[in-house]
């Protein structure tokens, strides 16, 4: 069972927390979207050689797992904040996670799946004991 932890912050230090780790996020997709788009060319390109120097076609597959964004989940919870009107925001222990920690239900997925496209992902994923 989770703590029940809540704690008061100022909106405008959360908010920022979440900025900063959105354009982590998207940094580190960005840079996977990139090597991921090379590795495709690249064996794609190796697919047509042995098309062109082999008189017997084959079926022809290969499968890379996609990277995937998660910038909405970013871009829902800080609309939110912006329309907070007061100075302080309540949070509780999955919202701290979450917001302060950048530790999303979802970030392990998005890190393991980015881990072989990109550098920094590997070395946030291997910081989370991840490999």
């Amino acid at each position: 069972m989770r703590n029940s932890l809540t704690i008061n912050a100022e909106t405008k230090v959360i908010l920022e927390k979440l900025k900063e780790n959105r354009q982590k996020h998207i940094e580190i997709y960005n840079e996977a979207m990139k090597n991921y788009k090379s590795k495709v060319i690249e064996l794609l390109k190796e697919k047509i050689e042995e098309v062109n120097s082999s008189e017997k076609i084959e079926a022809i597959s290969f499968h890379l797992a996609l990277p995937q964004s998660f910038v909405k989940e970013y871009d829902m919870a800080i609309r939110a904040l912006e329309y907070n009107v007061d100075d302080t925001i309540q949070l509780d222990q999955d919202q701290i996670e979450k917001y302060i920690n950048d530790n999303w239900q979802w970030m392990d997925t998005f890190l393991v799946g980015s881990m072989n496209y990109s550098a920094q992902a590997a070395e946030y994923g291997a910081s989370r004991g991840l490999r």
